[in-house]
């Protein structure tokens, strides 16, 4: 039997469980895996300008296609890098493997170059960590970590490989991906008794960035009943914007129309898991409130974040659950077939703001974009100002990490190349990793940013202006114009200080391709 080393064998299986995507910032710990991938033309090997780039570009690729690519780094620094995308993975619930390659074998507990404590550090955020024991086990714990990212509720999955092990040569070890796809078929009769005694219904979706068939069902038993459906925090496409029964998004930034909707349910059904951003936004902690969350893992902390309201969990894939509902509801009779949604005002361009930019952007934005968004207070007009009808795409990280943006979005675009992607971005969150227009330009990829540059952290500004009214200290920034440093960077590029020039920055966007910025200074 032919032997191969263990960089070889790492490769073998993420090829045979049908892994596409490998992004990395290169390390001496795990040489013999970047020779085996020199060779293997299944999966793309993106190098990335830094590790945090490298880790937000597999979640984003991860949301886009609900299939796990691959990011590694080496040890120590370079791990630390990696976490921010980790554990952005793990409250996104994206499937993602990270691979770490540590010090040998030999030297751990040594306090060798680099050292650290992997399964302490990964293990306090990530889905799971794992560390390969020996090279007979690793072809297995390579599966194993494929395995748990994608089944029950996703979630990044870290591995490290000592140096050592990569380099050992053995026969490939055999090695299998158990089948979870199996589901017990949920009895929804309470489900359906709920419904039959609740006088004010709701719905909301926190489902993947990509509407599938579940948004479907959800939209058709919401017109039966004329309830409303809503959007969970930051998962603003899960349910389509043009749905007579959208009612809005939750979160930060959101209309007090939104609250209100919530306010008046006595029962809310919720898609997918409900993160605590939701569960405030949408006064769900109330007493009276009955809540039912379809999720496809339970949620031990459910019942903390709601003290107050009475929970329950159905523990199946939302799909399921939603296919069994509407047809069950479709057999009662007196459709209501309510009107619900409300478009967004369209606000007249007096003067260039982030609620005027994306009111316009909405207007122009095609019917299938992608849009990325970074973290920060710029992001808020998307709840009301821009509208995910159609095939568009909101892709955004739940826990509210800067630098997420341009990264995301190129993992997005690898994900779906045929379909045009936008980033949305602060002044603050893209300097963080603006590196990455550098990896944009080399890949030849298809992306347009929109930064919004107001020369501050925005968000704690305000928080701060709140807490401590005319007391600004620590949250301005310097001068960057990211229309040159774009052009640097090989991108084409717009300044616009005026409505007139983002509209025709919006059309330089619209008949150009390639990577391009509009830098709207606020």
């Amino acid at each position: 039997m032919t032997e191969v080393h263990g960089g070889m064998a790492v490769i073998e299986v993420l090829r045979a469980f049908g892994v596409t995507q490998f992004f990395n910032v290169p390390g001496e710990s795990f040489l013999p895996v970047l020779e085996a991938l020199r060779t293997e033309p299944t999966i793309r090997v993106v190098t990335n300008r830094h590790e945090s780039g490298a880790s937000f570009a597999a979640e984003g690729f991860g949301k886009m296609s609900g299939r796990p690519a691959v990011c590694m780094a080496t040890r120590g620094p370079g791990a630390s890098n990696l976490s921010i995308g980790i554990q952005t993975a793990q409250y996104d619930s994206t499937p993602l493997v990270a691979l770490l390659g540590l010090i040998p074998t030999t030297l751990q507990g040594s306090q060798a170059f680099q050292e650290f404590d992997s399964l302490s550090m990964f293990g306090s955020f990530a889905k799971r960590s794992l560390v390969v024991a020996s090279r007979a086990s690793l072809e297995a714990t390579i599966a194993q970590a494929l395995t748990d990212a994608t089944s029950g509720r996703p979630g990044p999955v870290v591995v490290g490989l000592p140096a050592d092990l990569l380099s050992v040569t053995a026969p490939l070890a055999q090695f299998g991906f158990p089948d979870t796809s199996a589901q017990v078929t949920p009895d929804i009769q309470p489900l359906l008794d709920r419904i039959g005694s609740a006088s004010r219904p709701a719905f909301i979706m926190s489902t993947g960035a990509v509407r599938g068939s579940c948004a479907a069902e959800v939209g058709g038993v919401a017109l039966r009943l004329g309830a409303p459906v809503l959007c969970g925090w930051r998962r603003f496409s899960a349910f389509d914007n043009g749905h007579p029964c959208f009612a809005g998004s939750i979160g930060l930034g959101s209309g007090p129309a939104v609250a209100a909707t919530l306010e008046q349910a006595d029962l809310v059904i919720a898609f997918g898991p409900i993160d605590p951003v939701t569960v405030d936004s949408g006064h769900l902690n109330r007493a009276g409130l009955m809540v039912v969350n379809v999720t496809s893992a339970p949620d031990p902390f459910l019942a903390r974040r709601m003290p107050l309201a009475n929970v329950s969990q159905i523990v199946c894939e939302p799909e399921i659950v939603a296919r069994l509902l509407a047809a069950e509801v479709r057999k009662a009779s007196g459709a209501t077939h309510a009107q619900i949604n409300q478009a967004a005002p369209r606000l007249l361009a007096q003067e260039l703001t982030a609620e005027t930019a994306v009111s316009r952007f909405n207007e122009w934005a095609p019917a299938d974009a992608v849009i990325v968004s970074d973290a920060g207070d710029f992001a808020h007009a998307l709840l009301r100002q821009f509208r995910f009808d159609q095939a568009r795409t909101f892709i955004g990280p739940l826990n509210g990490a800067m630098g997420y943006g341009l990264p995301a979005a190129i993992g997005a675009q690898l994900a779906a190349p045929g379909r045009p992607v936008f980033c949305i971005a602060g002044d603050g969150g893209l300097l963080m990793t603006a590196g990455e227009m550098e990896t944009a330009t080399r890949l030849n990829l298809d992306i347009a940013v929109i930064v919004f540059n107001n020369q501050a952290y925005g968000t704690i500004r305000s928080r701060q202006a709140e807490a401590f009214p005319g007391h600004e200290f620590g949250t301005t920034l310097g001068e960057v114009s990211f229309t040159d440093l774009a052009k640097a960077m090989g991108w084409r590029a717009w300044p616009a200080r005026t409505p007139s020039e983002f509209e025709a920055a919006l059309s330089s966007v619209a008949t150009s391709s390639g990577c391009r910025l509009i830098e709207v200074r606020l």
